[in-house]
């Protein structure tokens, strides 16, 4: 007779699974469409974030591509992501490299802008940021909305920012910059990196030019310490400027997942509260990497206002 145990290796795996699926939606676009909806039935914003390897060459390519514009085509077809409601993130090594890769982006923020909304670039790794820079530079004039994101853990970020926030004009909306503490699951090698004590520091600081400025501004921070530090500058400056939550210029982003006190009091704040919710043929392994950050106790220590 056939025991109808599970093995301790294929249970495991299925546990994995089912935890790592609280923290991201699942491979296909519809799985993304699908969370989206029903994050947006109760009230926040999503920032369905497209995860996958680079490309190894363009059949790869062609297939992120096509993913990519079929979740933008549903979102736009349901008017989940009208006004930006639903965004996207998604890094350039999945679409390609040279002049075909830049091609398939073009055809990427296309296809967001026919559907109300835009697109955020991330780096591939701490070496791709010249390419994100450059690449949104090149594209804004056509894609206004097109936003970069940014880490805190860079020696070169202070730089970055400054150079993003000096060729705003003051009297329309800055460029899009989401704002993350580093690279989710991505190691700054020493030489790029700061110092491993400055870091949350130059977060919180960067966190503050960017709220105090006309950059439209999505800060990613990654724990309830920092999350609070964030709230508590953005309401500062709200108070300053005289801007209502609701209508202010930045944006809280959290991971999905979020549960309990947490997130009840987040959905409550009236803030601009927008959840990210990964998907693609990475979207297992970032699953069960944030569920993992979510169960390790983090301390912030010296961090000044």
């Amino acid at each position: 007779m056939r025991s109808s145990r599970i093995p301790a290796r294929d249970f495991g795996g299925l546990v994995a699974a089912r935890l790592g699926r609280r923290f991201a939606a699942g491979p296909d676009a519809s799985d993304a469409l699908a969370v989206a909806a029903d994050i947006r039935s109760s009230g926040p914003l999503v920032t369905c974030e497209y995860v996958a390897h680079a490309s190894r060459g363009p059949a790869d390519a062609d297939d992120a591509q096509n993913v990519i514009v079929d979740l933008l085509g549903r979102l736009g077809s349901t008017g989940l992501a009208e006004s930006g409601a639903v965004d996207l993130l998604l890094g350039m090594g999945p679409l390609g490299e040279g002049n075909d890769g830049v091609t398939r982006l073009r055809s990427v923020a296309t296809a967001a802008a026919a559907a109300g909304t835009r697109i955020t670039l991330r780096p591939d790794s701490p070496t791709d940021v010249d390419r994100v820079l450059a690449t949104a530079a090149a594209l804004r004039p056509e894609y206004p909305e097109i936003g970069v994101e940014l880490w805190a853990a860079m020696r070169r970020t202070a730089g970055d920012l400054a150079e993003l926030l000096g060729e705003a004009d003051s009297s329309t909306p800055g460029p899009r910059v989401l704002l993350r503490v580093s690279g989710d699951g991505i190691r700054v090698p020493a030489p790029l990196a700061l110092a491993a004590t400055d870091v949350e520091r130059a977060f919180v600081r960067y966190t503050k030019r960017l709220v105090r400025s006309t950059a439209r501004a999505v800060i990613a921070a990654p724990d309830a310490t920092l999350r609070a530090i964030v709230e508590a500058i953005g309401d500062a400056a709200d108070t300053a400027s005289g801007t209502p939550r609701t209508a202010a210029g930045w944006e809280l982003l959290t991971p999905l997942g979020l549960r309990g006190d947490e997130a009840e009091r987040l959905a409550l704040s009236g803030r601009r509260v927008r959840v990210s919710v990964p998907f693609g043929p990475r979207c297992g392994a970032v699953g069960l990497r944030r569920f993992s950050a979510a169960r390790a106790p983090r301390v912030t220590r010296g961090l000044g206002r």
